[in-house]
C-alpha cells in the first residue's frame, strides 16, 4: 500500500491512521459556526463543536469541543452537487 495515492484519505479510518485525533467527520451542519475572522475583514472563521474523531487502530469517538475548533481544511458533503439533489444545508457553510 502506498501512501503516495491520492484516493487513500476518502476512507476516514486512513484519516485516523495518517493524522490520529484531527480527522473529524460532521454529521450535522448544526455542529459547526461561522464567526467573522478576527485576522482578516470580510471573511469568516469555521468552528467544528461536534465530530467523530478518528484515531490509528480504527477506534472512533464521538468528541464535543469547548472551546470549538478551527477548521483547517473541509470537504463539503452537505451540497446538492455532493448529494444528488437530496441535501443543500452545507452551502451556508461556504456562503460568505
Amino acid at each position: 500500500m502506498s501512501y503516495n495515492n491520492p484516493y487513500l484519505f476518502c476512507n476516514p479510518t486512513q484519516g485516523g491512521r495518517q493524522a490520529p485525533g484531527t480527522f473529524y467527520m460532521i454529521l450535522s451542519s448544526s455542529w459547526l459556526s461561522k464567526v467573522p475572522s478576527s485576522i482578516h475583514r470580510g471573511f469568516y472563521t469555521l468552528n467544528v463543536h461536534k465530530a467523530v474523531t478518528f484515531y490509528a487502530g480504527g477506534a472512533t469517538y464521538l468528541d464535543e469541543f469547548e472551546p470549538p475548533r478551527q477548521v483547517t481544511y473541509l470537504v463539503n458533503y452537505f451540497t446538492n452537487a455532493a448529494t444528488g439533489g437530496q441535501r443543500n444545508d452545507g452551502e451556508t457553510i461556504e456562503v460568505m
